[in-house]
């Protein structure tokens, strides 16, 4: 048991999840090209991030403690050329294990850069 024990806290990946006092980092990139500007507004239950404006390559990054119960979540909303998306940027339910999310948004997907996966903006839709 003690040897179990040891090796789920000292397992770097698997110590983020278990360490209740880790903040989650959360960036949010403009990939949208052609020049675009992106206007981002993240917030969650609690917390409103405020509206930021991204130009062409720029980022959006915050950090927050998720609670045991998986149930954070933070959404954004972003705009650009008359268009409006939004998408759940953090989900305690699907994000829970992690500690450092990368996001590219593009025109059609918002994408997460460590999982090489992308995600259609307001659905749940997972593509690859």
């Amino acid at each position: 048991m003690v040897v179990l024990w040891n090796y789920l806290f000292s397992y770097p990946y698997m110590n983020s999840a278990f360490s209740f006092n880790a903040p989650t980092h959360v960036k949010i990139s403009n990939k949208l090209g052609n020049g675009l500007d992106l206007t981002l507004h993240c917030k969650s239950r609690d917390d409103d991030l405020g509206v930021h404006l991204l130009h062409q390559d720029e980022s959006f990054s915050f950090q927050f403690h998720p609670n045991i119960f998986r149930s954070t979540l933070f959404w954004c909303s972003f705009r650009w050329s008359g268009q409006t998306k939004s998408f759940d940027i953090f989900d305690g339910g699907r994000d829970y294990l992690l500690t450092d999310l990368k996001w590219s948004a593009s025109p059609t997907q918002i994408c997460d850069e460590n999982k090489k996966v992308c995600y259609d903006y307001n659905k749940l839709r997972v593509t690859t």
